[in-house]
């Protein structure tokens, strides 16, 4: 056998590694992670709505914590807590528009201290009317 039938298995070999290096899934850095304190506003199966303790509204994707070993916390609205996780920036396939950002969740633990006022809560007709007045 020569060198040159061994080449083009191994250069075969090379080229699939490097294309999955520079195509495959990412992998959270230490870079990534970030922590929310926050009382949720709003719930559907796989988000949530949070309003933080500096009142900006985080959208929580929660697909990471439903899985196999689903979180102890029943979230609910109301419910405050502080999440870990992996920010998505603005994130793609959003279920609230009005958040700023979303936060992928890995972990969620008790609130540190948040106080929570009902008065700048968030409802459904806040955003309808923020949808009808083009904000």
């Amino acid at each position: 056998m020569n060198a040159r039938s061994l080449f083009g298995p191994a250069a075969a070999g090379v080229l699939v590694v490097v294309l999955f290096t520079l195509d495959g899934p990412h992998l959270a850095s230490a870079d990534d992670d970030t922590s929310v304190e926050g009382c949720i506003q709003q719930r559907n199966p796989i988000a949530a709505l949070v309003k933080t303790t500096d009142n900006s509204l985080v959208e929580l994707d929660l697909r990471p914590v439903l899985g196999p070993d689903p979180t102890p916390y029943a979230l609910r609205p109301d419910d405050c807590h502080k999440f870990h996780g992996v920010s998505l920036g603005q994130g793609q396939d959003r279920v609230y528009g009005q958040a700023g950002w979303v936060l992928r969740v890995f972990r969620i633990d008790n609130a540190d201290s948040h106080e929570y006022d009902k008065s700048k809560e968030v409802t459904d007709n806040d955003t309808s009317k923020a949808s009808q007045t083009g904000h």
